[in-house]
Protein backbone atom coordinates (compact mmCIF):
# COMPACT_ATOMS: atom_id res chain seq x y z
CA UNK A 1 0.00 0.00 0.00
CA UNK A 2 3.17 2.52 1.16
CA UNK A 3 4.39 1.99 -2.50
CA UNK A 4 1.02 2.86 -4.28
CA UNK A 5 0.83 5.95 -2.69
CA UNK A 6 4.73 6.92 -3.43
CA UNK A 7 5.20 6.70 0.66
CA UNK A 8 7.88 4.04 -0.05
CA UNK A 9 10.39 3.68 -2.36
CA UNK A 10 10.33 -0.66 -2.05
CA UNK A 11 8.10 -3.09 -1.30
CA UNK A 12 8.35 -6.77 -0.71
CA UNK A 13 7.73 -9.81 -3.09
CA UNK A 14 7.78 -14.20 -2.26
CA UNK A 15 10.29 -15.21 -4.34
CA UNK A 16 14.13 -15.82 -3.91
CA UNK A 17 16.90 -13.97 -5.41
CA UNK A 18 20.34 -14.31 -4.73
CA UNK A 19 23.64 -12.22 -5.36
CA UNK A 20 23.95 -10.80 -8.97
CA UNK A 21 20.24 -10.34 -9.50
CA UNK A 22 20.04 -6.72 -8.10
CA UNK A 23 18.49 -4.66 -10.87
CA UNK A 24 16.91 -7.63 -12.15
CA UNK A 25 13.01 -7.20 -13.92
CA UNK A 26 10.35 -7.82 -11.98
CA UNK A 27 7.07 -8.89 -14.14
CA UNK A 28 3.54 -9.45 -12.76
CA UNK A 29 2.23 -12.66 -14.10
CA UNK A 30 -1.03 -12.26 -16.32
CA UNK A 31 -3.69 -14.25 -14.66
CA UNK A 32 -7.11 -14.95 -16.03
CA UNK A 33 -8.83 -15.60 -13.01
CA UNK A 34 -9.79 -12.50 -10.33
CA UNK A 35 -10.86 -11.82 -6.97
CA UNK A 36 -14.72 -10.85 -7.07
CA UNK A 37 -15.24 -7.02 -8.13
CA UNK A 38 -11.60 -6.96 -9.65
CA UNK A 39 -10.13 -6.99 -13.08
CA UNK A 40 -7.98 -9.86 -14.35
CA UNK A 41 -4.37 -9.13 -15.33
CA UNK A 42 -4.12 -10.63 -18.57
CA UNK A 43 -0.60 -8.91 -20.22
CA UNK A 44 2.58 -9.11 -17.74
CA UNK A 45 4.05 -5.76 -16.77
CA UNK A 46 7.12 -4.12 -15.21
CA UNK A 47 6.68 -3.36 -11.84
CA UNK A 48 9.90 -2.76 -10.77
CA UNK A 49 13.67 -3.92 -10.21
CA UNK A 50 15.09 -6.37 -7.63
CA UNK A 51 16.87 -4.66 -4.59
CA UNK A 52 18.06 -7.33 -2.90
CA UNK A 53 16.91 -10.43 -1.05
CA UNK A 54 15.61 -10.17 2.76
CA UNK A 55 18.21 -12.31 4.96
CA UNK A 56 16.65 -14.49 8.19
CA UNK A 57 19.19 -14.02 10.66
CA UNK A 58 19.10 -16.55 14.08
CA UNK A 59 21.19 -16.21 16.94
CA UNK A 60 22.68 -19.56 19.00
CA UNK A 61 23.05 -18.44 22.88
CA UNK A 62 24.90 -20.24 24.90
CA UNK A 63 23.05 -21.58 27.90
CA UNK A 64 26.50 -20.96 30.35
CA UNK A 65 27.36 -17.64 29.44
CA UNK A 66 23.79 -16.19 27.71
CA UNK A 67 26.37 -14.70 25.24
CA UNK A 68 25.83 -15.01 21.00
CA UNK A 69 28.12 -17.44 19.57
CA UNK A 70 26.80 -17.69 16.30
CA UNK A 71 24.55 -15.71 14.36
CA UNK A 72 23.22 -17.99 11.17
CA UNK A 73 21.72 -16.00 8.07
CA UNK A 74 20.03 -17.28 5.27
CA UNK A 75 17.60 -16.21 2.56
CA UNK A 76 14.23 -15.81 3.73
CA UNK A 77 12.08 -16.00 0.20
CA UNK A 78 11.06 -12.29 0.06
CA UNK A 79 12.76 -9.98 -2.19
CA UNK A 80 12.94 -5.84 -1.99
CA UNK A 81 11.89 -4.55 -4.97
CA UNK A 82 12.01 -0.41 -6.42
CA UNK A 83 8.80 0.11 -8.21
CA UNK A 84 8.59 1.64 -11.90
CA UNK A 85 7.43 4.51 -10.67
CA UNK A 86 10.27 4.83 -8.06
CA UNK A 87 12.80 4.24 -11.03
CA UNK A 88 11.42 6.96 -13.62
CA UNK A 89 11.51 9.14 -11.10
CA UNK A 90 15.03 8.88 -10.43
CA UNK A 91 15.82 8.95 -14.09
CA UNK A 92 14.12 12.19 -14.78
CA UNK A 93 15.61 13.86 -11.65
CA UNK A 94 18.71 12.38 -13.64
CA UNK A 95 17.97 13.66 -16.99
CA UNK A 96 17.02 17.12 -15.14
CA UNK A 97 20.80 17.63 -13.77
CA UNK A 98 22.16 16.87 -16.91
CA UNK A 99 20.35 20.26 -18.09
Amino acid sequence: RDALAKASNEFLVDAFVFPGNSGGPVISKPEKLAIKDTKSQDAAYLIGVVRSYVSYREEAVSTQTGRTRAIFEENSGLAAVHPVDFIEDAIQQHLLTLG
